[in-house]
């Protein structure tokens, strides 16, 4: 049997909040441990996944938007990273520890990691990342500074110009928010 809320309805048929922005659409998939996943799409999702944690769900979107509203610059939400490896977490940890409106090099990511030369690993890492905007891959850019590639927002590969004009926006966001206080 389902567990239920405190009013008797049953929980696991609420399905996850959506937040929609300028940016493109977020869901957070949670488990009951934590924020497991960040879903970032152009349009509106079409399925409705089960709420397993809905406090972190609502939680999760109130203070992205409240980031998207250049009025946050740290998450403090519970994560859940049960299901990745030792590598991963660790390669998300170095991503978590990039300062708001500060970007860095994949080589300097992977400096953070322990290698300086896993610059292809670190830009993986960030492909990979399952909590884009929370955990900031967007901060990472090319040793010439550059915005070659980002996968947040769309299905269409690092290189697509609307994912690149989103990592870009991020950065603006934060470099106009990151001298106030």
């Amino acid at each position: 049997m389902p567990p239920l809320q405190a009013d008797g309805r049953d929980r696991i048929s609420q399905p996850i909040p959506v937040l929609q922005s300028e940016i493109g659409w977020f869901r957070p998939v949670c488990t009951p441990a934590g924020l497991a996943r960040l879903d970032w799409q152009e349009a509106a999702f079409t399925e409705d996944l089960p709420d397993l944690n809905a406090d972190v769900s609502r939680e999760t979107l109130s203070q992205l938007a409240a980031y998207l509203a250049g009025r946050r610059r740290n998450f403090s939400l519970p994560l859940d990273f049960s299901a990745l490896s030792t590598v991963a977490r660790r390669w998300l940890d170095c991503l978590a520890a990039i300062p708001y409106g500060q970007v860095i090099s994949y080589a300097d990511l992977a400096e953070s990691w322990g290698n300086r030369r896993a610059a292809r690993p670190a830009g993986q890492a960030c492909r990979r990342n399952p909590l884009p905007v929370i955990l900031p891959c967007h901060r990472v850019v090319s040793s010439s500074g550059g915005l070659t590639q980002y996968s947040g927002g769309s299905d269409r590969g690092a290189l697509d110009p609307a994912n690149l004009q989103r990592k870009a926006w991020l950065q603006e966001l934060e470099a106009r928010h990151k001298t106030e206080a």
